[in-house]
């Protein structure tokens, strides 16, 4: 739900219309593992949560073995589908249920992109308007610079930049943590959405710092022009 917040107003309007209402009997199976990614929100009834292998008779039954039961006002799916990935559960219904739905094909045909590129691409926009250097853009080459970002992913302990390299990369990072250090000594630790290097894309200047994943790390990387 935080993630989906990151939507603008008229992105949210229109995933609101690609809910679809769909029905199911008791015993149904609402969502097999491995079917494409959907969000559910379950209107009326109750539908359970099995893992994987697990067996449709073991909800409708009504033995309670398993705990994760959804009932009005319930959603399941949204975490598949911002990762754009397939469903891990088996969902079935545990009576006759009613739920709203949206699938992965949905959201394709509304915004012909995944929901996990247009709000990274919203995060992105959010972080670089507080930025100085980005603000005398105007919207077509800011919507350049945003889709110019390229994702680099970093185990833990990898350098990412060094001190007295050369500068010709910015940085934002989406997740993980960043130790900044200079001269072989730490001096601070940047989170998601903090960035660096902003300097190298105006100056022709080596980098006054060495910049490391503590833990396993994506940035988003844009190239200086």
């Amino acid at each position: 739900a935080a993630r989906l917040a990151r939507l603008t107003r008229a992105q949210q309007d229109l995933f609101a219309d690609g809910f679809e209402e769909v029905s199911f009997g008791r015993g149904d199976i609402v969502v097999s593992p491995g079917a494409p990614a959907q969000l559910l929100l379950v209107v009326e009834g109750e539908v359970e949560v099995l893992p994987a292998g697990s067996q449709a008779q073991a909800a409708s039954s009504g033995k309670q073995a398993n705990k994760n039961v959804l009932t009005a006002g319930m959603t399941h799916g949204g975490a598949a589908l911002l990762e754009d990935s397939v469903m891990q559960e088996l969902v079935v219904a545990r009576s006759a249920s009613r739920l709203q739905r949206i699938t992965r094909d949905a959201v394709l045909r509304t915004f012909s992109e995944p929901l996990s590129s247009i709000i990274q691409r919203n995060e992105v926009k959010a972080v670089l308007g507080g930025i100085t250097l980005f603000k005398s853009l105007s919207d077509e080459q800011f919507d350049g610079v945003v889709q110019s970002f390229e994702q680099q992913r970093y185990h833990a302990g990898d350098v990412i930049v060094q001190q007295g390299d050369g500068a010709d990369h910015f940085y934002l990072i989406q997740s993980g943590t960043v130790q900044v250090s200079k001269d072989g000594k730490a001096v601070r630790s940047l989170g998601p959405w903090d960035y660096f290097g902003e300097r190298g894309l105006l100056l022709q200047m080596e980098r006054s710092a060495t910049c490391k994943a503590q833990e396993a790390s994506t940035c988003l990387r844009l190239h200086k022009t």
